[in-house]
């Protein structure tokens, strides 16, 4: 594989990490682990870490590393802001073309939220959220767009919770209502519907990080 692709492609991992939350703030990310987990020379991955590190996504500490950028909570409510538009616009951009495999998959990911949200498992439940939204983001046509969306969620939104557990996974519980409804307006072409529930969906999943 050609350097830069290689790069590019432990970049790609490394940022979904980040928007994961495997990778979280004031944890080290470790070259040698990573480099490990892709099978890849420490030398990509350090280049991939400067290039993120250039984007904002994490911070070169001189003599310590690469670590996770936490996020400052107005900066981060703004993202949350533009987030809305830039994925409503995706929503009404590939309703048309989601099949019945991709609302399937779909409700498999809203499925395995609920256990998630059962078993009080953070990681299992960002996981499976990014998954629900990556479904119908993958069919965009609109690389610019979607690239832009990628690059907010990974570089600006918290990947830790305030607020106690329970209130935490009430909001969980509630965003993955919000879920099924985004998914009944997709099945029923419904672009006014679709397009006021998916703006109203990431004000709520903001309510979760700032409770």
């Amino acid at each position: 594989m050609a350097r830069g692709l290689l790069r590019d492609k432990i970049y790609a991992y490394i940022a979904q990490q980040v928007q994961n939350g495997v990778y979280t703030p004031a944890v080290k990310i470790r070259e040698e682990s990573v480099a490990q987990n892709l099978g890849v020379s420490r030398t990509p991955v350090r280049e991939a870490l400067t290039l993120l590190a250039q984007e904002g996504v994490v911070e070169k500490i001189p003599r310590r590393g690469f670590f996770v950028r936490k996020p400052e909570p107005r900066k981060s409510r703004e993202v949350f802001e533009v987030l809305g538009y830039l994925d409503r616009r995706i929503a009404e951009l590939v309703c048309p073309l989601l099949t019945p495999t991709d609302y399937l998959k779909m409700e498999e990911y809203i499925a395995k939220i609920d256990v998630a949200i059962t078993y009080k498992n953070f990681s299992d439940y960002s996981i499976n959220q990014n998954q629900f939204h990556e479904t119908y983001a993958n069919k965009c046509s609109n690389i610019t767009l979607l690239d832009t969306l990628r690059f907010l969620t990974c570089s600006h939104i918290p990947h830790t919770y305030t607020g106690t557990s329970q209130d935490v996974f009430a909001g969980f519980t509630a965003c993955n209502a919000e879920h099924r409804l985004i998914l009944e307006a997709f099945k029923k072409k419904d672009l006014s519907s679709l397009s006021e529930l998916v703006e109203q969906h990431w004000s709520l999943i903001e309510c979760e990080h700032f409770i």
